[in-house]
């Protein structure tokens, strides 16, 4: 039995992980990882026992210490990597490997993380679907952290392919050119001054307009603000509903020759994106947030919270996420890594990624075959038009 000792530690749950243990408010994050090779067992659990469960929140339990008040903590614990890691044996020949993928995923969504235990497991398939030689099913009670910090955390665990010694490095942005201040004449000197004031006034003004929209939509959507009544939006209860995790590879190719027929650019949808996100980013609406959060948590407890939460999720149709990945190669826990797709169960809408609710869409293959087929129809309607050339 591979054990790690870790010493006794206690630490106070964040306002949201102690939300989360709210009955019915069970939310976790499921990180699909395809390997480029088979996974030899013991090699891949001995690289976990140095990496990841040396990390405090995957080698602690989370303890209530007034459970009726909402109050926990996380404790550390002793860790047992063989209750942790779960590799049953199967048929590396079986047929429809992808299917039974598919639907051990599906089962597992329905099954609860043992508390008892530091809430996270791995399953390991070595079968081989498409795009990869074996599978890790990695699921994680969504207490321990969001995507973001989960995915940097693993990445944090892993070995550039071309260089085993160092980390891959995550996106980061590029470095400010500096301005010479000294070879800038007084006249100039003061009119950037001057101007750079007025910017700062001006941001500062955004700032504050932009939280209080942000705010006021924001408990609107709490109040009476929802998406309209549609047969894919979800109703009350339907995150308890089992979920079938579902996915569709297009040829990008396709992609570009239908946007050129159409004298489309991409940019334009890019450009939109990105000046909404330059709005958020002005927005103080999250820090405050956080700060009514915890204040309602401290007044009236978790569970009034976790309705207010909820309440927020039933108004909406569709949750989209992205979270960014490695840009090289790399080999996580002994193996190469094929691809990482990170996804979450728990929630009332209809699809993050490619999650969907049985109840809701009870042919999910069907729906992603016509969503690939539309692309196929249009590229065969552009070829047969002739219009598949390429613009100036």
């Amino acid at each position: 039995m591979s054990t790690i000792l870790m010493e006794e530690n206690e630490e106070p749950a964040s306002p949201t992980a102690r939300m989360m243990q709210v009955p019915g408010f069970d939310i976790c994050i499921y990180a699909i990882m395809g390997y480029v090779t088979l996974i030899d067992l013991d090699l891949f659990k001995s690289d976990l026992g140095q990496t990841l469960v040396k990390h405090p929140r995957f080698s602690s339990l989370l303890v209530a210490k007034d459970k009726k008040g909402g109050k926990y903590s996380w404790k550390q614990t002793i860790v047992d990597i063989e209750k942790h890691v779960f590799a049953p044996d199967l048929d590396p020949n079986m047929e429809s490997p992808d299917k039974f993928v598919e639907n051990f995923i599906s089962r597992l969504s329905r099954e609860k993380l043992d508390p008892t235990k530091p809430v996270w497991e791995m399953h390991v398939l070595n079968v081989k679907p498409s795009y990869a030689n074996s599978t890790v099913i990695f699921k994680i009670d969504h207490s321990i952290g969001d995507g973001v910090s989960l995915i940097s955390f693993i990445l944090a665990c892993a070995k550039k392919t071309s260089n085993p010694e160092s980390e891959p490095a995550m996106p980061s942005k590029k470095p400010k050119i500096k301005i010479d201040r000294d070879k800038i004449n007084n006249n100039i000197g003061l009119l950037m001054t001057m101007k750079k004031l007025f910017s700062s006034v001006w941001i500062i003004f955004l700032v504050f307009y932009y939280t209080l929209i942000d705010l006021v939509v924001f408990l609107a959507t709490i109040l009476f603000f929802k998406d309209t009544k549609t047969p894919i939006k979800g109703a009350k209860e339907v995150e308890n509903s089992p979920k079938r995790f579902v996915h569709r590879i297009v040829d990008l190719d396709d992609v570009k020759l239908v946007k050129n027929a159409m004298n489309a650019d991409p940019l334009d949808h890019i450009g939109r994106s990105k000046a909404t996100m330059d709005r958020k980013k002005l927005s103080l609406q999250p820090n405050c947030v956080f700060m009514i959060l915890k204040l309602i948590i401290k007044l009236f407890g978790t569970k009034v919270a976790a309705k207010i939460t909820s309440r927020i999720f039933y108004s909406t149709t569709v949750a989209v996420s992205n979270v960014m990945g490695p840009q090289k190669d790399i080999v996580l826990y002994g193996h190469p890594l094929s691809y990482i797709a990170p996804t979450v169960s728990g929630f009332p809408q209809l699809c993050q990624k490619a999650n969907y609710y049985e109840e809701l869409v009870p042919n999910p293959h069907q729906l992603c075959d016509e969503l690939q087929n539309s692309l196929l129809n249009l590229k065969e309607t552009v070829k047969k038009k002739g219009l598949s050339i390429k613009p100036l």
